[in-house]
């Protein structure tokens, strides 16, 4: 491929559809709500070029642009994609300032966790709610990165069931400061044998988890990890923490 044409391919848009299914997916598709704006007026959009639709439950669509009018846009059917899920992963975190449970949920989104828990802990802030603005951020977030799934969002959730519910996962893990001669060590083998297997990471909120809390999720069976980093924001940590199981996963 020369050097100018590799410059000049364009990445297919992607839109977001609650209401896209795959029954009726191979029929043309009428946009005339706000993605229409910004396919529009943001994207600006040609008659001929190709968009994506996701709905959040693993359906991609491929359609090409029929028609565009002052009001609407017709998409025509090219294919889709019934996608599955790469990998397994949850996130336990206890509940954050605004600003940083917003960039929480576009992590999660980017990353391909399944379920987010925002978990009430001794440190964390109470005014948790979950607005019309955090599931936009969500369904931004899925558009950006073209994710086929949307995060299932549990909130908010006590400390003392999450322990309960974090019986239901395969394996956890819980990020501590400084874990000293408690954290457990897992060899490739013991990692490969896990592949397909539940996940879930505690994370605390701006302060950590308290000592009292620690020492539970740990006799809950999660297994203490330390990166010998610095302090990190919650946010940062949940990266982290993905990207860990995520290496872990290529493993071989």
């Amino acid at each position: 491929m020369e050097l100018d044409t590799f410059f000049t391919v364009k990445a297919m848009r992607a839109i977001y559809r609650n209401n896209f299914e795959v029954e009726a997916c191979q029929q043309d598709i009428d946009i005339h709500d706000e993605n229409y704006h910004h396919l529009t007026k943001v994207v600006r959009i040609q008659k001929g070029e190709k968009v994506i639709i996701l709905n959040g439950r693993g359906l991609k669509g491929v359609y090409q642009v029929k028609l565009i009018d002052k009001k609407s846009i017709i998409l025509s059917y090219v294919s889709h994609l019934e996608c599955q899920r790469q990998h397994n992963i949850s996130i336990a975190v206890g509940v954050t300032k605004k600003a940083a449970v917003e960039e929480v949920l576009s992590n999660c989104v980017e990353l391909g966790v399944k379920s987010i828990y925002f978990v009430e802990t001794e440190f964390s802030q109470r005014d948790f709610n979950f607005s019309p603005r955090a599931q936009k951020i969500i369904e931004t977030a899925l558009i950006q990165s073209n994710n086929y799934f949307m995060p299932g969002i549990v909130s908010p959730v006590k400390f003392e069931e999450m322990l309960q519910l974090s019986n239901q996962f395969d394996r956890s893990y819980v990020l501590c400061s400084d874990v000293g001669n408690r954290s457990q060590s897992m060899d490739s083998k013991t990692i490969c044998a896990h592949k397909n297997a539940s996940c879930l990471f505690w994370i605390g909120p701006e302060g950590g988890f308290s000592i009292s809390e620690e020492k539970q999720i740990e006799n809950s069976g999660a297994t203490c990890l330390s990166f010998s980093l610095p302090i990190l924001r919650t946010p940062t940590a949940i990266s982290v923490a993905v990207g860990y199981e995520l290496a872990s996963l290529i493993l071989k």
